[in-house]
């Protein structure tokens, strides 16, 4: 986590096994798996990154992912603050 002007900005990066380029752009929806229905039908509710990307909305951040598949994703998060000094 580090601060950037007015901002919060939290990277997270796995090295798991990614997610294909063109499920990338779904990612953020509600349902969105990058699993094939069996293997997410007891892990997964595709839920976790739709509410994220949610409350990150609520407060006025942003957050968006590079992935290769086969190598790891990075998530980024910037959620502006105000220092109260």
């Amino acid at each position: 986590m580090q601060k950037l002007n007015n901002n919060v900005l939290v990277k997270i990066k796995d090295t798991g096994k990614g997610i294909p380029k063109e499920k990338q752009k779904k990612i953020f929806n509600p349902y969105c798996s990058t699993e094939s229905f069996y293997e997410k039908l007891y892990e997964s509710s595709g839920l976790g990154l739709y509410i994220t990307k949610k409350l990150i909305s609520i407060l006025n951040g942003n957050i968006s992912i590079e992935s290769k598949y086969g190598k790891g994703t990075t998530v980024y998060i910037s959620i502006p603050f105000k220092n109260e000094e």
